[in-house]
């Protein structure tokens, strides 16, 4: 393997700024050694990228020898270090337990005074960090509150649903109570009326009797005229000795009276 370092490139530094001072002051219409001095520049360039190329090979190569002699390594002594580390973290939970036990009762109490009735055993107590209790208990918190606003939006609504039924009941009762004293008012109108009519009806008809009785009684009058007047009339016939036509009489009605002539005789021309 190439020995790696940096500086290998510094030998040819100075060769490459002399190169480029000499490229810089190159009369550019001298195109032979305008020439040249590209092909010159060009070679230097492409033999920096060899070299380069080949250390980046060989740095990669050793890079990878490292990471391999790197894990080598590690594999060694990780395993053990991760042993102790978790006997050590054990050790250190066991003791910070131990600790806990004495805030227990504290920390039940706490609890049982959020009144959720959720139940948490001690190992589950004692598992807890003062910042990871502090969470738990807050969150319960929380949550009873919600469930607390929960059940006082629920207790309102159920109240509120209630007074709305009561009214809504209440509403109905009147508005029953209303149409059967609308009912009753309107039966004693309709037997008031009924009353009214048959009042009428017995008048009107009282009337008609009191009329019939008046038309019955002034027909029997004008029959008991009528009959006293064709009594009077025969009376007078008979008085005058009237047949009939034929006789000599004749009779003539004039509306109001009536003539009673006798024919004398008749001349024909």
């Amino acid at each position: 393997m190439t020995n790696l370092d940096i500086e290998q490139f510094n030998p040819k530094l100075a060769e490459l700024q002399a190169l480029a001072e000499t490229s810089k002051a190159l009369d550019l219409t001298d195109i032979k050694e305008v020439c040249q001095t590209r092909i010159q520049l060009k070679n230097a360039r492409v033999e920096i990228t060899k070299t380069g190329k080949a250390m980046r090979d060989d740095a990669n190569k050793f890079a990878t020898a490292v990471i391999a002699r790197e894990k080598e390594l590690i594999g060694i002594i990780k395993p053990e270090e991760e042993r102790l580390s978790e006997a050590e973290e054990a050790a250190k939970q066991t003791k910070e337990r131990e600790s806990r036990k004495g805030l227990l009762p504290h920390r039940i109490e706490r609890l049982t005074a959020i009144g959720d009735g959720i139940v948490v055993s001690e190992d589950e107590l004692l598992e807890m960090d003062g910042p990871v209790f502090e969470a738990y208990i807050n969150r319960r918190l929380a949550q009873k509150n919600e469930a607390d606003r929960l059940e006082i939006e629920r207790v309102k609504a159920e109240q509120e649903k209630e007074a709305q039924r009561l009214a809504n009941e209440e509403t109905t009762q009147k508005r029953e109570e209303q149409a059967r004293q609308d009912e009753r008012e309107r039966i004693e109108r309709d037997q008031a009326a009924e009353k009214e009519r048959q009042e009428k009806a017995k008048v009107d008809e009282d009337r008609r009797k009191e009329e019939e009785a008046e038309k019955d009684a002034a027909a029997e009058v004008a029959r008991q005229k009528q009959l006293e007047a064709d009594a009077r009339y025969q009376e007078w016939l008979k008085s005058h000795d009237y047949q009939g036509e034929g006789q000599g009489l004749l009779l003539k009605d004039m509306g109001d009276h009536v003539l009673l002539y006798k024919f004398v005789d008749r001349f024909t021309k």
